[in-house]
């Protein structure tokens, strides 16, 4: 792809492509085939859709700003915001009604349950609670700095 030929048409058609990608790897599964260690591809929401074209976007920001092309066809492709829905929280009874909860009979489900708990009470997301070690254990306190996937 030249990207001073890259117009919004293009971008429209890449949006597509992404959007509709798992209709076309059941249709020419062949393609998909050639490449054993991809993964089959999944429906993708529109805020996943502006996630990625946020960052084709940036790179054409970069390219421009660095000389490397004048090509401005994002200036005809404009970007939503991303939309969230409306955040529910639950009660502390809610939270002690599922930790007493009788898993017994299912260790896996009693991990997660108290995986949730444990991350209720902290507020942090399950990647920050991977990445956690001894080490985040200070004078008696959890510490640890939240990073979204997508920052690493």
């Amino acid at each position: 792809m030249d990207i001073d030929k890259v117009t919004a048409d293009t971008l429209r058609d890449i949006w597509e492509f992404l959007e509709n990608e798992y209709r076309y790897c059941a249709l020419y599964p062949e393609i998909y085939e050639a490449i054993p260690e991809a993964c089959t591809p999944q429906p993708r929401g529109k805020n996943t859709l502006l996630d990625c074209f946020s960052r084709i976007r940036t790179f054409f920001y970069w390219c421009k700003d660095n000389k490397k092309t004048s090509n401005t066809s994002f200036d005809d492709f404009p970007l939503e915001e991303c939309t969230y829905g409306t955040p529910y929280y639950i009660t502390i009874d809610e939270r002690n009604k599922i930790y007493r909860i009788n898993l017994n009979c299912h260790p896996q489900l009693a991990i997660q349950r108290d995986i949730f708990v444990f991350k209720c009470l902290i507020g942090c997301r399950v990647g920050d609670l991977l990445k956690m070690t001894k080490s985040n254990l200070i004078d008696g306190s959890i510490e640890y700095i939240p990073r979204k996937t997508k920052e690493g």
